[in-house]
């Protein structure tokens, strides 16, 4: 079998037999999620003997493993096909992070995570750069090291369960955005689990207010998805738990927005060398959708801190919360 490992870069077309495609997707790290439906395309093509050369290639980095071109191995295999294709070797082992090899790939791929906690990533960054287009891995770097990963992370392990709307990327983000900027985590992760499960018992009354907009039509998944954040922002907010407004004026949903975007930039300014330095929450009175308590800690802190202490979904959720504690049944 041909030795694919390099230390330097090159290149050359080659004849790429099952066998061989067999033994390249052997040595992949387990990068890449494969699509079915498109090397169901892509073997089809190979067999009716339309595959042609292109710059297109495969890639390997320096230490011979498989980065990049799954797809097309994989069709190879299912075909039965010897295909000729560019072979690239030798490159550096984080090339896989910036490729594109024809099929948009999404945060989740890139990251290897659940894409639950990756579309938060993405509809945070979205707004804090402004854009509809898809967000680099060096663009989401900062927002991953915000801590809103790590929220993320820890409020799909509070509840996986998925609801239409109600665990979509903006109202997550909206529970994430309220625990890092200082609001009662043990509060937003309850009320989170209760609009997934529809669990009207353990609801607020802004929660169940948020639930009847949804029943109504006045919010729903095709709502202008600063919106979504706006309302879910208010149900989230511990101070507003006895409100039923059901309004999300335009004044509001630019407030709403900012929130998300200040909150982000704090976190990502503040020194990473420097832990117990935090910024304050900020505040917008048009929603009044901060809670602003005494607290010694940071958020990140305290998230840090449940994850060393142990799992707490299915069982107990502990949160700290300046000087004091509280303990939620799960």
């Amino acid at each position: 079998m041909i030795n694919f490992k390099s230390g330097q870069e090159q290149s050359a077309i080659m004849d790429i037999t099952p066998d061989i495609a067999r033994h390249l997707l052997s040595t992949s790290p387990g990068n890449r999620k494969i699509r079915y439906w498109h090397v169901e395309v892509l073997s089809g093509a190979m067999a009716r003997g339309e595959w042609r050369v292109t710059s297109q290639g495969i890639g390997i980095d320096k230490n011979g493993n498989l980065r990049d071109a799954h797809h097309r191995l994989m069709a190879v295999i299912k075909s039965n096909v010897t295909i000729r294709s560019v072979v690239v070797m030798g490159l550096p082992p984080d090339a896989y992070q910036v490729t594109d090899t024809g099929i948009t790939r999404n945060m989740a791929d890139i990251l290897g995570e659940n894409k639950r906690v990756t579309d938060v990533l993405n509809a945070g960054a979205r707004l804090y750069y402004d854009t509809q287009r898809t967000v680099t891995i060096d663009q989401m770097r900062p927002i991953m090291d915000s801590g809103l990963f790590e929220t993320a992370k820890e409020l799909i392990k509070f509840c996986g369960t998925a609801r239409v709307f109600y665990s979509s990327a903006q109202v997550k983000l909206a529970a994430c955005i309220t625990i890092m900027n200082g609001g009662d985590a043990d509060y937003v992760m309850q009320q989170y689990r209760a609009l997934c499960l529809l669990d009207f018992e353990h609801m607020s009354a802004a929660s169940m207010s948020l639930v009847k907009q949804v029943s109504d039509g006045k919010a729903s998944t095709r709502t202008y998805k600063e919106e979504i954040i706006c309302r879910a922002l208010r149900a989230f907010d511990i101070s507003q738990k006895d409100s039923n407004e059901s309004g999300a004026k335009p004044e509001q949903i630019a407030a709403a927005k900012r929130l998300v975007i200040d909150v982000l930039k704090n976190k990502i300014a503040q020194p990473t060398d420097n832990p117990e330095t935090e910024s304050k929450p900020n505040v917008i009175e048009p929603v009044k959708v901060i809670n602003k308590p005494k607290k010694s800690k940071g958020i990140d802190d305290e998230l840090k801190e449940l994850l060393d202490d142990g799992q707490h979904s299915g069982g107990s959720y502990m949160h700290k919360s300046g000087d004091r504690r509280k303990y939620v049944n799960g």
